[in-house]
């Protein structure tokens, strides 16, 4: 059975746990959409169609599915079903064109340089294009609720940081322990998302430090510093 929005707010709500309702459904449904966005760019759907050659070298992928500045095409095999497969070169067989003076919805177009495939032959193209909730496997539906829960704990901390009321005593209520509770609560559902959604939890080093060891023409070596200590 399909999962749907009201499967997502229920999970993503025994998650977080808003005993003192802080946060709305409209709030966990929205933070729900940004979550399936942030899915979709970092594990987007991958479909395969197959279009019959019409003696072309141009063929509509809009109506196919392909989505205009989403969609990525991933693999051209022509012609298909053969032994091994034969997948075509990216600028060097094909392009993708949009072509203003098709209909509106039918202007993106696989393009082939020269080929032309005929009507007994066949195009298999594979491309991405978002997951709607109905579509998700559990394994993709449980990371958008991890992912959901993260945001929806982070929207928490971020609120509880500037929240101040002078009609309680400081004592009272822990704004910041709580802020700092949802943040490292939504740290955690984020590592989740991403082991569930195979990403990688670690980030490589923006810049690499190596040794500058200075050696004069000369041979002369540095007085205070000499070259058998470095």
């Amino acid at each position: 059975m399909p999962f749907t929005v009201e499967n997502l707010r229920d999970e993503v709500k025994s998650l977080v746990k808003d005993v003192g309702n802080f946060i709305s459904d409209k709030e966990v449904d929205l933070q729900g959409v940004i979550a399936l966005r942030m899915l979709n760019l970092d594990r987007p759907r991958v479909v395969a169609k197959d279009i019959t050659g019409d003696g072309t070298s141009s063929y509509d992928i809009e109506t196919e599915g392909f989505v205009r500045q989403y969609s990525n095409m991933e693999k051209v095999e022509y012609p298909a079903n053969q032994t091994p497969p034969v997948f075509r070169r990216r600028d060097d067989i094909w392009f993708i064109y949009e072509d203003p003076s098709k209909t509106l919805g039918e202007q993106l177009r696989l393009r082939f340089f020269t080929l032309q495939p005929t009507a007994a032959e066949v195009i298999r193209v594979n491309f991405t294009i978002p997951f709607v909730i109905a579509d998700l496997a559990d394994t993709g539906f449980n990371a958008l609720v991890f992912k959901n829960a993260s945001l929806v704990l982070a929207a928490l901390g971020s609120r509880f940081a500037q929240t101040t009321d002078s009609s309680i005593d400081a004592d009272a209520v822990d704004y910041a322990g709580r802020s700092n509770n949802f943040i490292f609560l939504s740290e955690k559902y984020e590592k989740d998302y991403k082991r569930m959604a195979g990403l990688s939890s670690t980030t490589k080093a923006a810049q690499a430090i190596g040794e500058n060891d200075i050696i004069y023409p000369t041979g002369d070596d540095f007085f205070w510093h000499p070259r058998n200590t470095r």
